[in-house]
């Protein structure tokens, strides 16, 4: 038997909203003391850490309703997961992957008409890890990445499991599978598929000095972090 919960919510502007969660795979609703607001599914989100030699993966479903209110649940079980490319990533379960090669690709989560894509990539002997980018601006020391951007900047990762990794400002990245998005503007940049951790990045630029710095990337942090580079000329 289907067992429901009403749950009230307390929001701005003096209105009460009354949550149904049904345990069941469909998204919550909720309605307003005068029953506005009814709602469906309106986003769906992703993440995904490495768990022992394997990728686990969780789903959640968020409704909102017209007036705000909002509600979450984990549509994990529900979700229908696919691997982007099954000769480096294969499901074992719901929401699980193991690694069967190396290189990058994604994992494919949909659910009530909605579909999501989170980066993964595989090293040698690592399991599955989610993988975000690193971007910013280059420009000239003293001013603004708008006024004074510098074209052709070379952006490298020096250590860790993607050390030699490359970018050059002002031009789009090779593109990689679940990424989307362009060169973002002149002396911008982007370094896509970078696992987890701390890293080491030198930037070189003929006519300007050298500069080094350090970033961290973070599971699940949205897309990545943001590093930008003032360079002195030489």
């Amino acid at each position: 038997m289907m067992e429901f919960r009403r749950v009230k919510l307390l929001v701005g502007a003096g209105l009460v909203f009354t949550c149904h969660t049904a345990c069941s795979s469909t998204a919550p609703s909720c309605t307003d003391q005068f029953g506005r607001g009814n709602t469906g599914l309106y986003d769906l989100s992703i993440s995904c850490s490495p768990s022992s030699s394997n990728l686990h993966c969780q789903a959640l479903a968020s409704s909102v309703g017209f007036y705000g209110c909002p509600s979450q649940q984990d549509v994990t079980a529900s979700v229908n997961w696919t691997s982007g490319d099954p000769t480096i990533i294969t499901s074992t379960g719901l929401g699980m992957f193991a690694a069967v090669g190396i290189g990058d690709t994604f994992v494919l989560a949909t659910f009530a008409g909605q579909s999501r894509m989170r980066p993964v990539s595989v090293f040698p002997n690592m399991p599955p890890l989610p993988t975000y980018e690193i971007s910013g601006s280059v420009f000239q020391a003293g001013s603004t990445s708008g006024s004074s951007p510098i074209d052709g900047a070379v952006i490298q990762i020096l250590d860790g499991l993607v050390a030699g990794r490359m970018a050059t400002s002002s031009q789009p990245p090779p593109p990689l599978p679940g990424y989307s998005g362009g060169a973002g503007g002149r002396g911008f940049y982007r370094l896509l598929g970078v696992p987890p951790g701390t890293y080491h990045l030198q930037v070189t630029k003929s006519g300007y000095v050298s500069q080094q710095g350090s970033v961290t990337v973070t599971a699940g942090s949205g897309s990545g972090p943001i590093m930008d580079f003032p360079l002195q000329p030489s």
